[in-house]
């Protein structure tokens, strides 16, 4: 059973003793659970779930139940996607982060995402601060919070409905794109390597 006041992590996390380890408990244990203490959420992550049973289906039930999910998407890990995805269809709040420099997937490139180094100092409290606004706002909103599953609902509908509601569905759909090619530009501008 999934406790009351938990953030599960969803992140790539790397045998002991690795580089991915060790960026994944830094960024857990100096990014995440730092912004998460004014909130009394308890940051867990898979690797730290003791309780007995299949590790994947308590990961799931993490996943589904938690109140909030924090996802890291550096690496492009493959399990970190596919947790996201359920979390996702769930329709429940999700903050995204990402090691500045690397490339947002494009089905999450319109979802708000968190960027930062994890070695510099001021790039981290930037990260915090942004993840602190992110859980005020998720406090603050409705219970439907928009990821690429709802938008893809939202837009299917529309699509089966009046001849308006299907130009406000191609509307939408191109508005997205732009966005995603925005961001794409906006990346090539500050980092033009």
């Amino acid at each position: 059973m999934v406790e009351d006041k938990v953030c599960f992590v969803i992140s790539p996390i790397g045998s002991s003793e690795s580089a991915t380890r060790e960026r994944a408990d830094h960024v857990f244990d100096c990014v995440i659970e730092e912004a998460l203490e004014d909130f009394d959420y308890t940051p867990k992550r898979a690797d730290h779930i003791a309780e007995p049973g299949i590790i994947t289906n308590d990961v799931i039930e993490y996943i589904v139940e938690s109140p909030l999910v924090i996802a890291d998407l550096t690496d492009s890990n493959a399990n970190v996607f596919y947790e996201l995805a359920i979390r996702h269809a769930y329709e429940k709040p999700t903050i995204q982060i990402i090691e500045e420099g690397e490339d947002i997937p494009f089905d999450l490139a319109s979802t708000r995402t968190i960027s930062f180094d994890h070695s510099d100092v001021e790039s981290v409290a930037e990260a915090k601060s942004k993840i602190v606004e992110q859980i005020e706002s998720i406090n603050n909103e409705s219970e439907t919070f928009e990821n690429p599953i709802t938008v893809a609902e939202d837009i299917r509908d529309l699509k089966s409905g009046s001849r308006q509601e299907r130009s406000v569905a191609e509307l939408i759909e191109n508005i997205s794109g732009l966005r995603s090619e925005m961001r794409s530009i906006e990346k090539k501008v500050n980092d033009p390597k």
